[in-house]
C-alpha cells in the first residue's frame, strides 16, 4: 500500500526498484528456456551446410510455424495472399479450394474461402518494443532504435566472438557475456549522441548486473503475462536471428561434447 509521504527522487527509484521482482519465477525461466530452444543453429562458412531456421519448431504443424514467424517477425512460409490472387479461376479454381479443405477437415465453404482470398488482409504482425518507441520517432533525422540496437548488439557479438581457447566448452569461455556487454555499452558514450537521447548513458547504468534480474524487471514493467513469455522473447531473438543462430550454434557443439551452455538466456 503506498502512503502519503513525500518521498525524493531517489527513494521513490527505490521502492520502485525493490517492487519489482529480482527474479523469473518458475514458470516464466521454463519459459525463457523455451523459446531459447527454438533458435536454430547456423554453421561457419568453412563449415556451412543448409539449416532450416525454423527446424527447432519441428514438432509442430507446418501451418502453425507459418502463422508463427509471420505474427512475431512478418517471416513468409507461405506465398503472399496476392499470388493467389493473381492464378485465381486460372491455375487455381473453385475445385481445389474445395478439395483443400476437406483435406483439412474444414467447413469452409468455396465461397467464404474466397472472400477471403480477395478482401484486404487486416492482420498484423507483432512490433517489439524498438518498434513502438520508432513509432514516435523523427525517423528524418533520428536514426532508428531498431536500425542501432541490430548494429550495436551485432558489432559487439563480432568482437566478442571472435575468441575462442582451445580448451573447454563454449559456455565456460564466453560466460558474461551479457556483463561484458553491459561494461561495454555503458563507457560507449556515442550511443547517446548517435541517437539524441539525453540521459541514455544513465539508464544503462542503472541496467540490473545479471540477465536473469534484467530479464525479470523487463516483463514487470512491459507487464508480459506468463502465457506469452515464450513468444516475446522469441520474437526478441528473432529480431537479431543471425547471432542467436550463431549462439545456438555455439550450444549445439557444447551438447555434442556433453557440455552445458546458457549463453542463450544471456543473449
Amino acid at each position: 500500500m503506498m502512503r502519503s509521504i513525500r518521498k525524493s527522487k531517489s527513494d521513490t527509484k527505490t521502492i520502485l526498484a525493490q517492487a519489482v521482482e529480482s527474479h523469473l519465477s518458475d514458470n516464466q525461466k521454463q519459459a525463457v528456456m523455451k523459446a531459447c530452444e527454438l533458435i536454430a543453429p547456423t554453421w561457419p562458412l568453412d563449415e556451412l551446410i543448409a539449416v532450416n531456421p525454423w527446424w527447432e519448431m519441428r514438432d509442430m504443424p507446418f501451418t502453425k510455424v507459418s502463422a508463427k514467424v509471420s505474427a512475431l517477425r512478418k517471416a513468409q512460409c507461405l506465398m503472399s495472399k496476392s499470388y493467389f490472387q493473381e492464378v485465381w479461376m486460372e491455375t487455381l479454381l473453385p475445385d481445389h479450394l474445395e478439395q483443400a479443405a476437406q483435406d483439412l477437415g474444414k467447413d469452409f465453404s468455396v465461397e467464404t474461402l474466397e472472400r477471403y482470398l480477395i478482401e484486404d488482409d487486416e492482420r498484423s504482425h507483432w512490433h517489439n518494443i524498438s518498434d513502438l518507441v520508432d513509432s514516435g520517432r523523427d525517423r528524418k533525422y533520428k536514426m532508428a532504435w531498431r536500425d542501432e540496437i541490430t548494429h550495436q548488439v551485432s558489432q559487439f557479438c563480432a568482437d566478442f566472438f571472435r575468441f575462442k581457447a582451445n580448451e573447454g566448452s563454449y559456455g565456460t569461455i564466453y560466460s558474461g557475456l551479457y556483463s561484458e556487454w553491459l561494461g561495454t555499452t555503458r563507457q560507449d558514450m556515442g550511443i547517446e549522441i548517435l541517437m539524441a537521447e539525453d540521459g541514455l548513458t544513465q539508464h544503462f547504468l542503472d541496467l540490473p548486473e545479471d540477465p536473469e534480474t534484467l530479464l525479470a524487471t523487463a516483463l514487470v514493467e512491459l507487464r508480459v503475462s506468463d502465457d506469452v513469455v515464450t513468444d516475446y522473447m522469441q520474437a526478441l531473438l528473432m529480431d537479431v536471428n543471425g547471432w542467436a543462430s550463431w549462439v545456438a550454434y555455439l550450444r549445439w557443439q557444447d551438447r555434442l561434447n556433453g557440455y552445458d551452455n546458457q549463453l542463450m538466456i544471456e543473449f
